[in-house]
């Protein structure tokens, strides 16, 4: 009984741990980003609450900035591909992991995708 007590209160404080790491979309911290694709990533994202997929983008000056883009099954879905090719992204600028990224609301190559309103509030 204590064995399963301590469990449950170690998965509790887990939880806790992982929603406060999850930042949210400021439309006050809105940037665009001009860059080249250099790796796409699907992973468990605490900002979309799914398997999400991420790039990373190279800007001009080299700097390399994760995007969160949108679950996995929303890009499959509505068949939003990513390729390493030159790519336009709004979005708010946020940390994650001790590092700036950005969560996209819009997202270009060749097409513009809408992933979230202007409010950020994603449409899926």
């Amino acid at each position: 009984m204590k064995s399963l007590i301590l469990t449950l209160l170690f998965l509790a404080l887990s939880v806790t741990v992982v929603a406060q790491d999850a930042p949210k979309y400021d439309p006050a911290t809105e940037v665009t980003l001009h860059g080249i694709v250099t790796q796409i990533k699907d992973f468990d994202c605490p900002v979309s609450g799914t398997l999400g997929r991420h790039v990373e983008v190279k800007l001009a000056d080299g700097t390399i900035m994760e995007v969160h883009l949108a679950p996995v099954k929303f890009m499959n879905d509505y068949k939003i591909m990513v390729t390493n090719e030159p790519v336009m992204v709004v979005g708010s600028k946020v940390t994650f992991h001790d590092a700036p990224a950005v969560i996209a609301r819009t997202f270009s190559q060749k097409t513009t995708y809408e992933l979230r309103d202007p409010n950020g509030k994603p449409y899926w």
